[in-house]
């Protein structure tokens, strides 16, 4: 029995991720259809009438996303057809590889599916689709409302497998568990669209009940005197703020511009108890109410005094603190590859470049990354990047486990580029010079995945 419930509550949160995707579905292929009886009758207008992208121009201009051009590239003809962003599908597939690696985690495989539906400013879905982590959102202005709307939202962390946390590079097998989250959005906001016009230039602001469940079992390897937490119900409220004013690039990069927003949650567990190994146990009364804070900012620009759309400079800043925060509450803070504005809904995406996916979960933090892009031909970027950080996560200090003001600064290198059948790879390398590994300071992470829409 105990098992079976363990896969309901795992497959639960696809049952809901399919129910997001079948209610916009439906009109999405309405919209395709019409669009696909209309591209043949204007295909010939759009060649004729698409703007020639002279690589050689003291004058260019970098092609943004959405944008149609006509180039020429190895003696060949190019032609990129204008692109309805109104409408998106992507799927995205990759690996994140650490060496050395904490405990388990040298190689960490990576993927999603990405949805984008805005067919009119009144209503807006989008959806990032990973299995263990999904994220939905739907929001519609009804008519009278104005710029005014209800959204709905639902996210889970859900792992398959149990979790042991990594302390300095290695894990904690006595405190293995399964564990879960699903969270509910109910809630009404504001949203508008934004300069310089684009169908992602939006701010919004919304305000939610969030009703929300979590769940827990032991794992394999945990100790025998480990008491696992209480399934419960978790109420509560986030106050979400977004504004995305950026210009992006024709692999959705950041180009120009500003994006900025937080997150104020309050969370409540109505069945909560101690937990833990015996003799070492967390208190109840620590965790069962907690608040955080998330706030960030990025923005990309020209490099002073070079007049070219070839080079870019990029910066972002991620920060965030609460109080009686644990590891199923606090913001999750790893490695990976910071997006930089790839899209509307990551730009919030804390990324400590060179660490290992899901490492660190502090009670506060404040990252920082800086960026020099250079643009050698219009499907490809190169980049130079660079990450400072203060966070608090939990260390060994003198075998107990405490949380310990730490710095953290890497640098790294990446490409992005078209690649095969219309798709986008991005190959990045990063050397963290402070996280712990097999007790030494230091460790490289490779992350590579591809990108294509369908």
């Amino acid at each position: 029995m105990a098992s079976y419930d363990l896969i309901t509550r795992q497959l639960y949160p696809l049952s809901i991720t399919l129910f997001g995707l079948l209610c916009f579905s439906s009109s999405a292929m309405a919209q395709q259809n019409e669009a696909i009886a209309s591209d043949d009758a204007i295909q010939s207008a759009i060649e004729q009438e698409l703007a020639y992208l002279d690589r050689d121009s003291k004058n260019y201009k970098t092609p943004l996303a959405g944008e149609g051009f006509r180039t020429e590239f190895l003696g060949e003809e190019i032609i990129v057809d204008p692109r309805d962003r109104t409408s998106v599908n992507a799927w995205m597939l990759g690996l994140q590889y650490n060496t050395p690696g904490p405990d388990d985690r040298d190689i960490f495989p990576i993927g999603s599916l990405y949805f984008w539906r805005q067919p009119e400013q009144s209503k807006l879905f989008y959806a990032n689709i990973a299995g263990a982590y999904n994220d939905l959102f739907y929001g519609e202005q009804l008519p009278d409302w104005g710029d005014f709307q209800y959204a709905l939202a639902f996210r889970n962390f859900t792992p398959p497998s149990a979790m042991s946390e990594v302390v300095d590079g290695r894990s904690v097998l006595d405190e293995e568990m399964y564990w879960g989250r699903l969270q509910w959005d109910i809630g009404l906001g504001y949203r508008t669209q934004v300069d310089p016009g684009y169908n992602d230039n939006i701010f919004m602001a919304n305000l939610y009940f969030e009703p929300g469940f979590l769940y827990f079992s032991k794992g394999s390897e945990a100790a025998d005197n480990l008491l696992a937490p209480r399934d419960t119900v978790e109420l509560g409220s986030r106050l979400e703020v977004k504004y995305d004013g950026l210009k992006r690039n024709i692999l959705w990069l950041a180009h120009e511009g500003f994006a900025a927003g937080g997150n104020l949650v309050y969370g409540h567990r109505v069945n909560w108890r101690d937990w833990g190994l015996d003799g070492n146990q967390y208190r109840a009364s620590d965790s069962r109410d907690h608040l955080r804070f998330d706030a960030y900012a990025l923005g990309a620009t020209g490099v002073p005094f070079i007049n070219s759309d070839r080079h870019r400079l990029l910066g972002s800043i991620h920060g965030g603190t609460g109080a009686n925060l644990d590891r199923f509450s606090a913001q999750r803070i790893g490695g990976g590859v910071n997006p930089m504005g790839w899209d509307f809904a990551s730009t919030a995406m804390p990324v400590l470049p060179g660490a290992s996916v899901w490492e660190y979960y502090p009670e506060h933090y404040l990252i920082g990354n800086a960026e020099y892009r250079w643009e050698p031909i219009f499907f490809s970027y190169l980049s130079l990047h660079g990450t400072a950080g203060w966070l608090n996560p939990v260390r060994n200090i003198g075998g107990e486990f405490k949380r310990e003001e730490t710095f953290y600064s890497a640098v790294g290198g990446r490409l992005a580029t078209g690649f095969l059948g219309e798709s986008m790879l991005v190959v990045d390398v990063t050397h963290n010079f402070n996280v712990l590994r097999d007790d030494e300071r230091g460790g490289s992470d490779i992350t590579f995945f591809v990108v294509k829409e369908f």
